[in-house]
């Protein structure tokens, strides 16, 4: 993992863009090496510079976050929610997946579930359906 990661930080110095499979390598790669924190630090990174991940690399992040780390909840609906902000609408299958791990949270976050389907649904008036954009 550590070439990989070099490997990474050389394309980010040589203004070599990431696509979705660098990042969705990583993040793989990361979950097996370093666990919570070596994904939660390029979590953060891909906030920073605003990627947006294919479907694949959300559910992957989505799944890492609830089944690997005790307290990921509110960072698995906040992926969520900025593949909503930026445009993506969510399929039903994830949808339930979400549903599924906030409802499984100890710590009753429920009505995240409703803001979920509210923003899902403002999203659907204003943007028309991307097939390259769905979650």
């Amino acid at each position: 993992m550590g070439s990989a990661a070099a490997l990474f930080d050389k394309m980010e110095k040589r203004n070599i863009e990431q696509d979705n499979v660098t990042y969705h390598t990583m993040v793989s790669g990361l979950i097996i090496s370093k666990g919570n924190d070596g994904v939660s630090e390029l979590y953060q990174k891909m906030i920073e510079k605003k990627f947006l991940p294919k479907t694949r690399t959300v559910v992957l992040l989505m799944k890492f976050f609830w089944l690997y780390s005790c307290g990921r909840v509110q960072q698995a609906f906040e992926c969520s929610k900025q593949m909503l902000e930026r445009g993506c609408l969510m399929s039903e299958l994830v949808f339930q997946m979400l549903e599924r791990l906030l409802l499984s949270s100890s710590d009753g976050r429920v009505g995240l579930i409703a803001r979920a389907r509210a923003l899902d649904k403002e999203v659907k008036n204003i943007v028309p359906p991307s097939r390259e954009c769905a979650i």
